[in-house]
């Protein structure tokens, strides 16, 4: 017995002792009726209730119970540090004697800290273990399809605090090794005349740290954020896989995994940044990941609620097969495989020659710094890929797993501009239909009944309605598509005004520009022909005699003089003819002020030859 299921209208209002007993024995059976086969649920309910609910709280207590000692422990010193600082700020001198205090002091909290590591090792363990797995649970639960609103609520906020309850620990208890550290900085800056013996073995002690670690398999610090980072992913991936075979949720899970991903690279990304410097050129690392991310997210809203849109397109399609015109409709099923081949597959080719362009430039970094290279994909691995393989072995599966993340998030920019194009096409396809119909008055003598203008009016608003449907779903998409073609051709432009060494770099830059204008010219184009052909049929019916006149005829010429049919970004823009030129003088300017950032942050963010931080993305 799993649980008890009471059906509305199954009693009668005056028996609900007998609902609420029929409740409490469900309740009782639900997930422990390997317990109440054996013993009267009735004794035993409310212990067992107590017993589960405090054994739930028990995560909660083990990660404030380390947040608050990592608090103590960091606070005091913290303490020291700001002791020591005041000392070095305010100009107070220094003895020795002083610093053999400083140092004893040290000391003894370092010894507090080993001993309290002794009794809190395992359950720091414990808990970074707990949250990884929990986080990874409910990331799978979280892209599942629930039941009911309530499940998404729970699985959402259980997932929300659990990050919030891990970033709390995690954060509290590296600053004890951080603020153990400190004092050696400050140390460094005393003068010569008060530097002694003490003071440097003050700053040998400090070096070192004291630090918290998981029975002795990790240390708790810093650095290891990124390790936990790595290994939820590692840990999502054989999760997911494990939790559910079947292709379309491995699909999805993946993709959900790759989204993860990318946020991670985002991080990776701004940390190298904040090293080395932003400049017009290196801050397309954070853009790209940061922005395929959010078109990825926005790409799976968009399936999740097409099912609606496509309905709807399906009742349109039947109205207006028997008007369609079967050579224009094959013609149009032509267009759309055609379209989809051609910029699916310049997509593949443009990053195909982005990263043979990588690879080459690595080979000739190696020579140039006369880096001895036998492993070429480990070379590549540890070069593009060093905060993954820094932390785990080398292994050519992660790196053929990251390099299909990266392609998945660069097609993300191919794949929503397809959409648009391929929405847009199917659209006006349906208004090209209505104009054919009312085409055939264009000699401005022949006349049709009132009944004509009737369907005529009717057809045209189911159209309508789908366009409003189809662009409440794309507005987003468009908004990101117009920014980041903008941005890429900008980008691409500035990269050809200078003058490159490197046939292969020189014909990477080139091909990416033309792609992105021809992607960006169809997108604009395909979008813009709603607009044309739902107002192709006023000049016709403006010919229209007065003998042909008619009321419908009237409300139809008023609505297509009124109503703006057309694709937008949100209702900022319109995607029209004027937008494709209004887009054109956009591009100048903004690579008038790409330029002028570019002149502006000239030798920022420049990296030195056969650095570490060339070409990887790591230090």
């Amino acid at each position: 017995m799993r649980s008890v299921k009471i059906k509305p209208g199954l009693y009668p209002p005056n028996d609900w002792t007998k609902i609420i007993r029929a409740w409490t024995v469900g309740l009782a059976f639900y997930g422990k009726d390997n317990i109440f086969y054996q013993i009267d649920h009735k004794a035993t309910n409310g212990p067992i209730k107590y017993v589960v609910l405090s054994m739930t709280f028990v995560w909660n207590f083990v990660d404030l119970f380390v947040v608050l000692v990592s608090m103590g422990l960091s606070t005091k010193f913290s303490q020291l540090y700001r002791y020591i600082s005041d000392s070095i700020r305010h100009r107070a001198p220094t003895s020795e004697h002083c610093w053999e205090y400083i140092r004893i002091t040290y000391v003894s909290l370092c010894e507090v800290v080993e001993t309290t590591n002794q009794s809190i090792g395992q359950l720091v363990f414990v808990s970074y273990a707990t949250n990884i797995y929990f986080i990874c649970l409910q990331i799978m639960y979280a892209t599942q399809r629930q039941p009911f609103m309530i499940n998404k609520i729970y699985f959402i906020y259980s997932f929300l605090f659990l990050i919030f309850r891990a970033s709390l620990m995690f954060w509290h208890s590296t600053q004890v090794q951080y603020w153990s550290q400190q004092p050696c900085l400050l140390i460094l800056q005393l003068p010569n005349e008060e530097y002694c013996e003490e003071a440097q073995r003050m700053q040998i002690y400090s070096k070192r740290g004291a630090n918290l670690t998981g029975i002795g398999l990790f240390v708790v610090s810093r650095d290891i954020l990124l390790t936990i980072a790595g290994t939820t992913v590692t840990y999502e991936l054989v999760l997911l896989t494990y939790w559910n075979r079947s292709q379309d949720a491995f699909t999805n899970k993946t993709i959900t995994l790759i989204v993860i991903l990318g946020l991670i690279m985002c991080y990776i990304e701004y940390e190298r940044l904040e090293r080395i410097g932003v400049n017009a050129k290196n801050i397309i690392g954070i853009i790209f990941y940061l922005d395929t991310v959010i078109i990825t997210i926005l790409m799976i809203n968009f399936s999740r609620k097409w099912h609606s849109v496509a309905t709807q397109w399906q009742y349109v399609e039947s109205v207006f097969r028997c008007y369609a015109d079967h050579r224009k409709q094959s013609n149009l099923k032509s267009m759309i495989r055609n379209v989809s081949s051609v910029l699916i597959g310049c997509g593949i080719l443009e990053h195909f020659i982005s990263k043979l362009s990588l690879v080459y430039l690595q080979y000739q970094e190696a020579n140039f710094c006369h880096w001895d290279v036998h492993d070429f994909p480990r070379y590549f691995a540890s070069r593009n890929y060093s905060f993954i393989f820094k932390y785990i072995p080398y292994n050519i599966l992660v790196l053929v797993f990251m390099e299909y993340a990266n392609a998945a998030l660069t097609m993300a920019w191919t794949c929503q501009d397809l959409m648009i194009i391929l929405i847009s096409q199917g659209l006006a396809h349906y208004f090209q239909i209505i104009y054919d119909q009312v085409r055939l008055f264009n000699n401005g003598i022949m006349i049709t009944s009132e009944q004509f203008w009737i369907d005529i009016r009717y057809q045209y608003k189911l159209v309508c309605s789908l366009v409003d449907a189809a662009n409440d779903l794309l507005a987003p998409l468009i908004i990101t598509s117009c920014g980041t073609n903008l941005y890429l051709i900008c980008f691409q432009l500035l990269y050809i005004t200078e003058k490159s060494e490197d046939t292969i770099t020189l014909i990477n830059h080139w091909y990416a520009l033309v792609y992105l204008v021809l992607k960006m010219t169809l997108v604009l184009y395909s979008a813009a022909m709603i607009n044309e052909t739902s107002r192709a049929p006023l000049n016709i019916c403006t010919k229209v005699p007065n003998a042909g006149w008619c009321l419908e005829l009237d409300r139809f010429i008023n609505q297509l003089r009124t109503e703006q049919v057309a694709l937008s970004g949100m209702g900022f823009f319109y995607l029209t003819k004027r937008t494709m030129l209004g887009m054109a003088g956009t591009v100048v300017t903004y690579e008038l002020v790409m330029l002028k950032f570019a002149e502006d942050t000239e030798g920022i963010g420049d990296v030195a030859p056969c650095s570490k931080l060339a070409f990887s993305k790591d230090m």
